[in-house]
């Protein structure tokens, strides 16, 4: 019996000792790292800029402007540099900068559609245009969370579709998935947000809770 008592305190200790050492490791796996992109690019948004004529220019019905004078009033708000998720869900997971940054164009700051600006041949230039649903999700999700005060923002790329990703300059950034373009029952990985449903507006993640999504 006191064989069987020693045996089971044992168990325990190694147990305890192998939990210990997995929860060092999600700590140490999850650290994030604020990422360094030029915001103010002169040269980005220049390639922005002329492609607002050469990409809408007399198309503007087809890209969610009413008239020609109001296409004629738009703006581009603040870009977004895509990023890329690296070794998601493993210890050396991080957010890489990437050579493509995403511009709205704004009425009275609506978002119509979306300029995609890339490095082409050491070029800056416009390569596509998007509108529709995409967009839509994009503001949904920046008013939805007001109170996050949004300096920057940034765009993810992931297996399971694109991540809104507000302050990636910070050292606690904010992951919002872009609705329809994610795998809802991802979210449910997340114990708190397991009674999650389609309706419900999509939570805010950080980016230890990225990290369980993906390991």
């Amino acid at each position: 019996m006191r064989k069987n008592i020693l045996l089971i305190c044992l168990l325990l200790i190694i147990t305890s000792c192998g939990s210990n050492k997995n929860n060092q490791e999600i700590v140490e796996a999850v650290s994030y790292k604020p990422i360094a992109a030029n915001y103010t690019s002169s040269a980005i948004r220049a390639a922005a800029e002329t492609g607002m004529t050469t990409f809408i220019g007399d198309d503007w019905a087809n890209w969610g402007f009413v008239s020609a004078n109001e296409f004629a009033s738009a703006q581009l708000g603040a870009p977004l540099p895509y990023l890329t998720l690296s070794n998601a869900g493993k210890s050396n997971q991080m957010l890489i900068v990437g050579n493509i940054w995403s511009f709205p164009v704004m009425v009275n700051n609506d978002y119509r559609c979306m300029l995609r600006v890339a490095k082409i041949h050491d070029q800056w230039q416009t390569v596509t245009l998007i509108g529709g649903p995409y967009i839509t999700s994009i503001q949904t999700a920046e008013n939805y969370y007001p109170i996050l005060n949004i300096k920057t923002r940034g765009i993810v790329s992931t297996t399971a579709g694109e991540i809104l990703v507000l302050n990636p300059t910070e050292n606690q950034p904010s992951f919002i998935f872009l609705r329809p373009f994610f795998y809802p029952e991802l979210i449910n990985k997340i114990t708190k947000y397991s009674g999650w449903v389609s309706t419900d507006p999509i939570p805010t993640l950080s980016f230890e809770e990225l990290f369980i999504l993906f390991s």
